[in-house]
């Protein structure tokens, strides 16, 4: 029986590795021969278009242009996405926490999940963490070499005129890596902040921010220019360390004040020949503290050039070409555990870090015919990161490239169908395929039935693979998930709609450290939930939402045991008052209880948070607004689980680096904000 079974298991493997390999040779082939149709296409694009005769087209929603504007994904649900009125009254500079209060299923990154223990937190959806989202701002993407994630909570955004959130495996036009799916932040255009907009707050432990905000519309140009300035003096509270070895150890109350300096543009222009160049720059300098390792990184610098040309060829198609540059580059500053105000540090001049993305992207749109719309798109990354520690020293440049081929089928009146396959080479050279199969079928005007499968490879970041100390294991195989999403929507009226998803993803060879802290390939874990939301209108004045996500299950199947940081719900609600000038919102989120990992993890407590805005629009161009982050003061909410250990050096020292704090959200902060406008 047993060698039956062994030569069973074995002859399966060989015809997986056939299988797999035949999709290899496949894909291959299909690359080629879409080179080919490519071509083809450019050059005989706008054939039937007599002589100046204007090729004006609108990509339709099906499209995939660069700010990935115009998509939609199948399985979608109402809180999926946020407006620029909604993201307009709640005034939150960081766009993650923003993110944090209107939908269920985002939580905040730990230390595993690229969050700097709360000096930043990364985009977390579904249970799984920030290296499994794909991160994109108008369709550039924005996620890291060194762990994966986004650094976006660094910069201070609270000019956005959409936030879109893609659950699942419909995230991959979006990018690599979405295994969870794919969050969009849309800028806003001179066209949407035309004219002068100046706006001052003030609040509570130092809090300062000023905009100056200047949008020019002519006839085929565009030009927005923005100034930011963002200031904060806070503390952030620590939990003693549950094994220290005398009182000084224990944290308590530190620093944890930031600035930041932003520019940013945005231009659009549109040649006579039916060429449109996009510019779009954030560049932010500032000092943010990371109170948890008695550190601050000052100077720290990021920023994003995204440059993106395009041509409609009429109804043959749409041509997209873009570059970009991501940079990211910090000095750390050292202080002495007793300095809690963070005032007497030493600059580590070996610590400076500077990481560089270079990003080229080329996006083909064409309507195949009147149900078909075919999407082709490739994307080619250079990555060099100085500063972190490899196994081959401080500096490290790998480069990754990718394909992808998305099918936006309309295959009846109430039948949508969506097809995605995409290959991605990893930083060793391997390249893997995923696909991802999105259906809407309505099964009558007011409920509508979705359904996902996908299968999606994550390939193991630069800090997995390369890490100095034996951490680092070059030998890492790509993490593959098989997913399936059940989606239910319903309109029960022109003001209320509500829908229902489960949502269940089997991963293999996920990648977590061992006791060493080595990453290795673990055998198999599953993540699955539920998701709920209703939103609508009481009233013209009223609107109303609530979500609700379960966990109901993040697994390590080899250890049968639940993953860290994994709450056993998510809630959300909130309601907005609008009437006449004036206007409010009132958020609440509730996160349920975080179990007990044996003895390594403490039970994480439920907690609640509350945020209030009211807004008076005392006249057409000025505005006045009071905000309150965690109304109800609370100051022992902890979002992210830790061990709460501390660890000594060989010396006896104290090492942060190694320990693992608990911290907790600040409490009450006020702030009171003036908005003028010149037209």
């Amino acid at each position: 029986m047993i060698s039956y079974f062994s030569f069973k298991q074995t002859n399966r493997a060989i015809n997986i590795e056939k299988m797999r390999y035949r999709m290899r040779s496949a894909f291959t082939m299909l690359k080629k021969a879409l080179a080919v149709i490519f071509c083809l296409t450019t050059t005989f694009a706008g054939a039937d278009s007599l002589p100046g005769e204007e090729a004006s087209y609108r990509l339709p929603d099906m499209a995939v242009d660069a700010e990935r504007a115009t998509y939609q994904g199948l399985i979608a649900r109402p809180h999926d996405e946020i407006d620029a009125k909604t993201i307009e009254l709640k005034s939150q500079r960081n766009p993650i926490k923003l993110l944090h209060a209107f939908n269920s299923s985002v939580m905040f990154g730990g230390l595993s999940d690229g969050g700097l223990r709360g000096a930043t937190v990364a985009t977390t959806l579904r249970g799984f963490g920030g290296k499994y989202t794909a991160v994109t701002v108008d369709g550039c993407p924005v996620n890291t070499g060194w762990n994966g994630t986004s650094p976006l909570s660094g910069f201070p955004l609270s000019r956005m005129q959409r936030v879109s959130v893609v659950p699942g495996g419909a995230g991959l036009v979006y990018g690599a890596n979405s295994v969870a799916g794919a969050v969009n932040f849309v800028l806003p255009t001179a066209r949407d902040l035309e004219g002068l907009t100046l706006l001052q707050e003030v609040g509570g432990v130092g809090t300062r921010r000023q905009e100056i905000i200047y949008g020019d519309v002519s006839h085929q140009n565009e030009h927005l220019f923005a100034v930011f300035l963002d200031e904060y003096d806070g503390d952030r509270k620590f939990k003693d360390f549950s094994n220290a070895a005398v009182p000084a150890d224990n944290l308590g109350t530190v620093n944890n004040r930031r600035d930041n300096q932003m520019f940013m543009y945005r231009g659009r222009l549109e040649l006579d020949n039916g060429l449109v160049l996009k510019a779009s720059i954030l560049e932010n300098h500032g000092s943010i503290s990371c109170p948890s390792y008695y550190e601050r990184f000052d100077p720290w610098k990021m920023s994003l050039y995204d440059y993106v040309l395009e041509k409609d060829f009429g109804k043959s198609g749409n041509l997209t070409l873009r570059y970009a540059k991501y940079r990211d580059f910090s000095s750390t500053y050292a202080y002495a555990n007793t300095d809690k105000d963070m005032m007497n540090g030493t600059l580590n001049v070996n610590s400076d870090v500077l990481v560089k993305v270079d990003t080229m992207e080329l996006l083909y749109n064409v309507e195949a015919n009147s149900k078909n719309f075919v999407t082709f798109g490739a994307i080619k990354q250079e990555i060099e990161d100085i500063g972190h520690g490899f196994q081959t020293g401080n500096r490290k440049k790998v480069d990754t490239s990718g394909f992808f081929i998305n099918d936006s089928i309309k295959a009846t009146d109430k039948l949508n169908l969506n097809l995605t396959a995409r290959s991605d080479k990893s930083y060793e050279g391997d390249s893997k395929t995923s696909w991802a199969f999105a259906s809407n079928y309505d099964i009558s005007d007011r409920t509508s039935f979705g359904l996902g499968l996908s299968s999606v490879v994550r390939n193991p970041n630069m800090q997995e693979l390369y890490r100095d100390k034996n951490r680092g294991n070059p030998d890492l195989a790509a993490e593959e998930a098989d997913n399936l999403e059940l989606r239910l929507g319903h309109k029960f009226n022109s003001k209320w709609q509500a829908s229902v998803a489960w949502f269940r993803s089997d991963i293999e060879n996920y990648i977590e450290a061992d006791a060493k802290n080595t990453f290795q390939n673990i055998q198999e874990v599953a993540i699955d939930g539920v998701e709920f939301s209703v939103n609508g209108k009481v009233n013209e004045q009223f609107d109303v939402w609530i979500g609700y996500t379960n966990f109901n299950k993040a697994q390590n199947k080899t250890n049968n045991v639940r993953l860290s940081s994994r709450p056993e719900y998510r809630a959300v609600a909130g309601t907005a008052y609008r009437y006449e000038k004036f206007s409010a919102m009132l958020t609440t989120s509730y996160q349920g209880e975080t179990k007990a990992i044996g003895a390594t993890y403490p039970k994480v407590d439920s907690s609640t948070l509350v945020d209030l805005t009211l807004r008076q629009q005392a006249t057409k161009d000025f505005a006045v607004y009071l905000n309150i982050e965690n109304l109800t003061d609370q100051d022992d909410v902890q979002l992210s689980q830790s061990t709460g250990v501390t660890a000594y050096d060989k010396a006896g020292k104290l090492n942060l680096n190694q320990s693992s704090p608990i911290n907790y959200e600040p409490g009450r902060l006020v702030t009171f904000g003036m908005e003028l406008k010149f037209r």
